[in-house]
């Protein structure tokens, strides 16, 4: 069942269960709770599980380096910028307002947002879980993706006028370095029919009750307890050996982590790039994107990014499943599976991932 709405009491709740569907990408969310905070003192969000016949739905997130995020603040115009920028091509006023992905801060930015724009937030994203481009979200496949509009806190705004999600994403994309490194993505609405099918439906209420679980186990929950209460499977805890850093040709750049299980001496071994993609046990392949990997500082019960890796730390390896919308044909899943990010590797199901077999029910599965 969905959550009605957000509210302040379930705020930290909501912060958390976007980092571990991060996977480790889609950077700090602390600056925009902060603001939302102050928000939701007064109101609340309303969330929709589903949408009237009229409702012209914006997908909104932030583009760029999260880390130049907390240095370049929101002027707080950029998406009054986007809207006229929009309008001006003939595009109606947005009625409602939906996350790109519900991970790392864009889950709570696009909560902001509405909440200033007094607009609901559709219960859903165009994701399903942290992804890196454009072209990996649901609505890439449409024939009129575009136009969408870019605009940095300085005001410095990018109007891109086409159908192809790929072009969106290579312009911006390659706009960014000379805009200060971040700007607000704000896409055309889309109507009622463009968006059925095409959406990944109850993320927002995911990232709820994930956090939730997250945040009441005990004071002694650890790897294994973690795994349980997300409805996951718990790879291996221990403290990390060693990390590399290795940028790859056309990507985000990357590297990989390896611990040793403290309790059964297996190798642990997790690829990551913005986001974690893929972990192995002993050499063999146990988990892969879509699916979500998550590392844990089990004593705080604390996400850990893949920037903040470092020898010594003790963490747990988790993994989640992930949004079974990618998973439903062929095309879908070559957009996201470890060869989309250069990985020399197939995707495995989740049912033949390693470890345990996983709880049943509980926030970690979703439909889409």
């Amino acid at each position: 069942m969905g959550y009605p709405a957000l509210s302040l009491d379930a705020l930290a709740d909501y912060e958390c269960g976007c980092e571990v569907l991060g996977s480790g990408g889609g950077g700090t969310p602390t600056p925009i709770t902060a603001a939302l905070t102050e928000l939701l003192k007064t109101s609340h969000l309303p969330l929709l599980q589903s949408l009237p016949a009229d409702a012209q739905v914006c997908a909104i997130g932030a583009m760029g380096g999260p880390s130049v995020f907390a240095e370049r603040l929101p002027s707080g115009r950029e998406f009054q910028v986007a809207k006229e920028l929009l309008t001006r091509l003939g595009q109606p006023a947005p009625t409602v307002i939906v996350p790109m992905e519900t991970a790392g801060m864009n889950g709570p930015y696009a909560a902001y947002l509405a909440l200033v724009e007094h607009l609901p937030l559709f219960d859903a994203d165009l994701m399903g879980r942290a992804l890196p481009t454009i072209q990996q979200s649901t609505l890439a496949s449409s024939p009129n993706f575009g136009p969408a509009a870019l605009v940095t806190p300085s005001g410095e705004a990018l109007l891109v006028d086409s159908p192809s999600a790929e072009s969106v994403e290579r312009i911006m994309r390659a706009a960014l370095p000379a805009c200060g490194g971040w700007g607000l993505l704000v896409t055309r609405p889309f109507g009622l029919d463009e968006l059925r099918g095409h959406v990944v439906t109850g993320t927002v209420s995911r990232a709820l009750s994930l956090g939730q679980a997250l945040r009441r186990l005990p004071v002694w929950a650890r790897g294994p307890q973690i795994a349980q209460a997300l409805s996951g499977r718990w790879l291996g805890s221990g403290a990390i050996e060693q990390v590399l850093r290795h940028p790859r040709q056309g990507a985000f750049g990357g590297g990989n982590v390896y611990l040793t299980d403290s309790a059964s001496g297996r190798i642990v071994r997790v690829e990551y790039q913005n986001e974690y993609l893929l972990a192995t046990i002993d050499g063999q392949v146990a988990v892969t994107c879509p699916d979500l990997l998550i590392v844990v500082d089990p004593r705080l019960r604390r996400l850990i990014r893949p920037e903040e890796l470092r020898p010594r730390l003790e963490v747990a390896v988790v993994a989640l499943e992930g949004p079974l919308w990618w998973k439903r044909s062929p095309d879908r899943l070559d957009r996201v599976s470890p060869r989309a990010f250069g990985l020399d590797q197939d995707p495995i199901p989740w049912a033949a991932s390693i470890e345990a077999a996983p709880s049943q029910g509980g926030p970690g599965q979703v439909d889409g």
